[in-house]
């Protein structure tokens, strides 16, 4: 059985990297370093949503007697959980970084 690596968590790292170390004052390097974090986070969310819906067939599959392979159903459904919690850690961490910078005092 082949572990498949957490790819996401390396490429967000990467691009958040490379955001913070290209800002500067002009608006335009931070806009695009926002979006890069944007389009981070969307595809989280997009892929932990394929992964629940992958879940979901799976589960679906092995109660109406298409698959017998309880193993595959449990580990597509700890794959979507793992994927969720990830999603919603990372939605807290914006969330926080928000409000800090709402109490930022200019």
């Amino acid at each position: 059985m082949a572990i498949s690596p957490i790819g996401r968590v390396n490429e967000i790292y990467k691009q958040t990297s490379q955001a913070l170390k290209g800002t500067s004052n002009d608006g335009d390097n931070d806009t695009g370093a926002f979006k890069m974090l944007f389009d981070a986070a969307k595809n989280v969310a997009y892929d932990t949503t394929k992964l629940q819906n992958i879940a979901e067939n799976t589960t679906t599959d092995f109660v109406t007697g298409k698959i017998d392979n309880i193993h595959k159903v449990l580990i597509d459904q700890e794959k979507a959980n793992v994927a969720l919690q990830f999603t919603v850690e990372l939605r807290n961490k914006a969330i926080d970084a928000y409000k800090e910078i709402m109490r930022l005092q200019m």
